[in-house]
């Protein structure tokens, strides 16, 4: 008897021990996309980042690019709140997915011949939506119930 109440006790410790490094491991990783977001909104909204996006928006012929931008920085900042807070997790990160592939695809078109430097960046871009996929399975409020 003795052997199994000790050996459960250690398994506790370490089912406790390692429940709470998934739980801050988790907390810390959705600190780091909700940063990355939330950062350059404010960058974007910024005097020169405000000028600068909106001559990237429309060399690229987005339609209303103040609209537009207004609109960006608004979901990404409240999509990646909401993953930070825990509010409706999975339709965040998979949000955030959406809105790093549509705004990749405008903004760094690999295919419109736009150097070496937006190819970099739709490429981190592409690791991004794939992470916020990777984290949408993960997470709570699933739009799809997870099988097996």
């Amino acid at each position: 008897m003795t052997d199994i109440s000790v050996t459960a006790a250690q398994d506790d410790g370490k089912l406790l021990r390692n429940a709470r490094v998934r739980w801050l491991t988790e907390r810390f990783g959705r600190f780091c996309v909700a940063f990355l977001f939330i950062d350059a909104a404010r960058y974007h909204v910024s005097p020169h980042g405000w000028v600068a996006t909106l001559g990237d928006m429309q060399a690229r012929g987005v339609p209303v690019p103040e609209v537009a931008l207004i609109v960006a920085m608004i979901a990404s900042t409240l999509l990646a709140l909401a993953l930070l807070l825990g509010i409706r997790e999975r339709w965040a990160a998979l949000g955030l997915a959406l809105y790093t592939a549509s705004v990749s695809c405008v903004m760094y078109n690999p295919f419109a011949g736009l150097g070496y430097g937006a190819l970099v960046l739709f490429l981190k871009d592409v690791c991004i939506f794939g992470a916020l996929l990777t984290l949408s399975q993960s997470l709570q409020g699933a739009p799809w119930p997870r099988r097996g």
